[in-house]
């Protein structure tokens, strides 16, 4: 139900910034006097209310994205508590990873067959020490 509203609310916002560029009423025409100089003001408002419907447009776009794709564009907003330090393949069908997770960093293996942890690498540095 929310997503719709939020596409129903899109829309409408777009159909008003379109109802708004457009000048859906015929002006009728005005002799210019040939000693002053045009007035610009009416177009210049026209472009700053399309300018703002159209950056408006790009937030509303962006944040639909943030939430259909649950914060995983370009770890936006995003806290990764899983990081791959490092691979390193040790055969053509079994790698090395170098994990951290939560600050703790894992040893595992992985082959056709498993994913094997072998050794916290914290843990290791401890009794190095």
């Amino acid at each position: 139900m929310g997503k719709k509203m939020f596409f129903i609310c899109c829309a409408l916002s777009i159909a008003k910034v379109l109802v708004f560029a457009e000048d859906a009423t015929p002006t009728p025409e005005v002799t210019a006097i040939p000693d002053t100089p045009p007035s610009y003001e009416h177009a210049f408002f026209k472009m700053l209310m399309t300018l703002g419907g159209l950056l408006l447009l790009v937030f509303l776009t962006i944040f639909a994205l943030k939430k259909l794709s649950h914060g995983k564009i370009g770890g936006l907003g995003s806290q990764k508590k899983i990081k791959v330090l490092e691979k390193r393949p040790i055969s053509p069908k079994s790698v090395l990873y170098l994990v951290e997770i939560d600050h703790k960093q894992v040893l595992i293996a992985e082959s056709q067959f498993e994913v094997r942890k072998i050794t916290e690498l914290s843990a290791f540095e401890e009794e190095q020490s």
